[in-house]
């Protein structure tokens, strides 16, 4: 169960982190 909310938490933080990126992408654009 533990592995399972890690690979979880891992793929949430991975996707906030593409998000971020792409958020400042954004921005820099404009």
């Amino acid at each position: 169960v533990k592995n399972f909310l890690l690979i979880v938490l891992t793929k949430d933080a991975v996707a906030q982190n593409v998000t971020t990126k792409n958020i400042v992408r954004g921005t820099k654009e404009k």
